[in-house]
């Protein structure tokens, strides 16, 4: 009578060459999407521009639980969000500070993607006296 072995364990190293290229190929797509998604998420940070613009309009953006102060300017369309990176926390304040029709000049981050709805943050904003905006509007 033979004996015929059921199973059994593999031996180390043996395993089957599709296998090893599937686990190299989710490896190196875990690994390098991570890496994107960090790169991406930063360089936004690292995009700087001075922008004189006058503003056109301003609102507000509710998502879910959270808002984002839109500035529509003749420039272009910005947020103005607070920035763990860049140390601002006074989104609210720059937000009642800026007037319609009045010309500032803008230093901002990060870039316009019209595709995935991004906008260019504002950091600072500074007044600049025109004819039809001759004075700083009070607070």
């Amino acid at each position: 009578m033979k004996i015929y072995k059921i199973g059994g364990s593999r031996k180390p190293g043996k395993g089957s060459l599709k296998a090893k290229f599937a686990a190299a190929a989710v490896a190196v797509a875990v690994i390098g999407g991570g890496g994107f998604g960090i790169a991406r998420a930063t360089s936004s940070y690292y995009h700087e521009d001075t922008i004189v613009a006058t503003v056109n309009d301003k609102a507000v953006k509710n998502d879910n639980n959270s808002s984002t102060y839109m500035i529509y300017t003749s420039e272009g369309v910005f947020t103005n969000e607070d920035s763990l990176v860049k140390g601002k926390w006074d989104s609210s304040d720059v937000y009642n500070a800026l007037k319609e029709g009045c010309t500032y000049q803008f230093n901002v981050h990060g870039w316009r993607n019209h595709f995935f709805s991004m906008y260019e943050n504002i950091d600072k904003a500074v007044f600049v006296p025109t004819e039809s905006c001759p004075s700083a509007p009070k607070i």
